[in-house]
């Protein structure tokens, strides 16, 4: 099994949580992440790794019979017969995106070539989705012949098998007395350059002041912005980059 998760970004999101419970029920089956040359210190201890590019991540990405990604792999990746493509993707789709970009002209000339997106999507067998909102807008926004998985974001299971001493190592490492509840959120937002990285909602929005027991910071969304099928593979937003909101594993 090949997995990669945000471009080679590190082990993270969907792909690193599938990856984890993988290696617990099927053990026998040899799994390897890739990831960038600059990432590859990130890499949790015991998690074999290919860097990108590399002779040996071509060489997985050809024998792989199962192929797990939250964005998309190579231009030069080519489906081999009987291989798997499992896309999970890493948010809730609140924008516009994909071939619904087609009619801004503007970000559509930035994005690049729909026609080789559609290609890429070609290549997914299985489309993991969070929500019926999701899967209704991957159908129009990324069209193909692959099957949605409506089972939610293993990412997100954390937060129900979660325990006590989860919870109260987290709640040490944000500084979070153990008395005061905290709901944080930051829904996702464009990301505009390939060097930003996931970033953890809960680490960024605790180091906000609280002024009730309770914070929340506000949702903030882009309108258009490429994503992880789109055909440039990065965000044409002019706003300012941002982090992803999570990161594996997550925060309880």
């Amino acid at each position: 099994m090949v997995y990669c998760a945000y471009w080679g970004r590190g082990y993270a999101c969907n792909p690193a949580a599938i990856h984890a419970k993988a290696r617990e029920l099927a053990p026998r089956l040899r799994s390897v992440f890739l990831v960038e040359a600059d990432q590859a210190h990130t890499m949790p201890d015991g998690v074999e790794y290919a860097v990108i590019g590399s002779h040996r991540s071509w060489e997985m990405l050809a024998r792989a019979t199962y192929l797990v990604n939250n964005a998309n792999f190579a231009e030069g990746v080519v489906k081999r017969p009987g291989s798997v493509h499992l896309q999970t993707q890493h948010g809730t789709p609140l924008k516009t995106m994909g071939i619904d970009q087609s009619t801004y002209p503007v970000v559509a000339a930035a994005s690049g070539s729909f026609t080789k997106l559609l290609g890429r999507v070609d290549r997914w067998d299985y489309n993991l989705s969070a929500n019926p909102h999701s899967t209704r807008v991957w159908e129009r926004a990324f069209p193909g012949s692959y099957e949605h998985l409506e089972y939610g974001y293993p990412r997100n299971d954390v937060y129900c098998t979660a325990g006590a001493d989860d919870v109260a190592r987290v709640r040490a490492e944000l500084g979070i007395p153990g008395a005061r509840g905290r709901c944080c959120t930051r829904p996702r937002t464009a990301t505009t350059t390939p060097a930003s990285r996931p970033v953890s909602t809960w680490r960024r929005s605790a180091r906000r002041p609280a002024r009730t027991s309770s914070s929340c910071c506000a949702p903030t969304t882009s309108t258009t912005g490429a994503h992880a099928g789109t055909p440039a593979g990065s965000s044409t937003s002019p706003r300012t980059a941002r982090p992803r909101t999570s990161a594996w594993p997550p925060t309880p």
